[in-house]
Parts: structure tokens; C-alpha cells; sequence
């Protein structure tokens, strides 16, 4: 009788201790800050026939911005082969892009002068 009455009192206190461990977690997850994370800068740069990177695998986030600065000594366009395919238009100097990819997978991002791939985007 003596294991009973020990366990029926033991039973509160942890009930009251798996309480006060879940409102304490509870109240950690409230504090933590809701901001996304600055998007994920991606430089390139294009020099007569030289360009960097040059296929390249970069992680981006599935849905979510991140920004491609291309500093070119000429105007040009890439080609992204992703779902629905994009195209970076850039201008000589340096331009900066705000792109999204929302289809998990792996998409090239190819220039066509010279003719490279610059970068793959694993979209994750």
C-alpha cells in the first residue's frame, strides 16, 4: 500500500513539472524573432570572355528573394532554366537583381556570350 501512496503523490509534481517545462517552452517560442533572414547575395562578374562563377552550385530557398549583383563590362542577358524560366537583363556596370525560385530542384543559369553556364541554383 506504501508503493501506492508514494506514487499518487509523485504524480502531482510531475504533473506540475511537465506543466511548467511546457509553458516555459511556450515562452521561449514567443520570444524568438519572426524576421526572415536578409536574402543571399550572389555576385557575378563578367570581363571580355571571362566569367565568374562559372557553374557554380549555389544554394537558394525555395520561395523565398535573394539578390544576384552582376558587374559586366557590357550590356547582356541570362538565361534562368527554371519553373517558369527567368531572364536577368544587365546593363554594363554593375545591376542588381531581386529573383525569387519557387520549384524545388536545380535550375542553370546560363549566359549566352560566351556561351557558359554561370551558376546552378539548388532550390531548396
Amino acid at each position: 500500500m506504501s508503493a501506492r501512496v508514494a506514487g499518487s503523490r509523485s504524480t502531482p509534481r510531475v504533473a506540475a513539472l511537465a506543466l511548467a517545462a511546457a509553458l516555459a517552452l511556450t515562452g521561449c517560442s514567443e520570444d524568438e524573432p519572426t524576421d526572415s533572414p536578409a536574402p543571399e547575395k550572389i555576385s557575378i562578374t563578367i570581363t571580355d570572355d571571362e566569367v565568374s562563377p562559372l557553374g557554380e552550385r549555389v544554394e537558394v530557398p525555395a520561395g523565398e528573394p535573394f539578390t544576384v549583383e552582376i558587374t559586366a563590362d557590357r550590356a547582356g542577358e541570362m538565361h534562368v532554366h527554371s519553373n517558369p524560366e527567368q531572364e536577368w537583363a544587365f546593363e554594363e556596370g554593375t545591376t542588381t537583381i531581386e529573383a525569387t525560385l519557387d520549384q524545388p530542384g536545380v535550375a542553370e543559369v546560363e549566359l549566352h556570350d560566351p556561351d557558359v553556364v554561370v551558376l546552378q541554383l539548388e532550390v531548396r
